[in-house]
C-alpha cells in the first residue's frame, strides 16, 4: 500500500486578539481583580469632583446641575450594586469628564 499524499497545505488563521490582548482587554481583566479598590478611589473622585463641580460651576442653571448629579449618581449606583467592571470603570470616566466639561465650559 502506497500513502497518498495531497497537494494543497491547510491555512490557519490566527486570531491575533486571542493571542495578544488590547489595552482596553487587559485593563478590564485587572480591573475586576482590583474591583475594591477602584470603587473606593471612584467613590472619592466622583464624590469630590462632582460635588466641587456642582458647588463652584453650577449653581445658576438647573440642567447643569443636574446633569453633573445624574453622571455621579449614575456611576455611585454601579459601584453599589456591584456591576460588572467594565460598566463601573466607563461610568466613573464618563462622570469625571462630563465634571470636568461642566467646569471648562463654565469659566469661558
Amino acid at each position: 500500500m502506497e500513502a497518498i499524499q495531497s497537494d494543497h497545505q491547510q491555512t490557519i488563521d490566527v486570531n491575533l486578539k486571542a493571542t495578544n490582548p488590547s489595552f482596553i482587554q487587559r485593563f478590564d481583566e485587572t480591573a475586576e481583580f482590583n474591583r475594591y479598590g477602584i470603587m473606593s478611589i471612584g467613590f472619592l473622585l466622583v464624590g469630590i469632583v462632582g460635588g466641587a463641580t456642582a458647588g463652584f460651576f453650577a449653581f445658576d442653571a438647573i440642567w447643569k446641575l443636574s446633569i453633573i448629579v445624574g453622571f455621579s449618581m449614575i456611576s455611585v449606583t454601579f459601584m453599589l450594586a456591584l456591576a460588572p467592571m467594565k460598566w463601573v470603570t466607563r461610568s466613573i470616566a464618563l462622570a469625571l469628564l462630563v465634571d470636568l466639561l461642566m467646569a471648562v465650559g463654565s469659566m469661558l
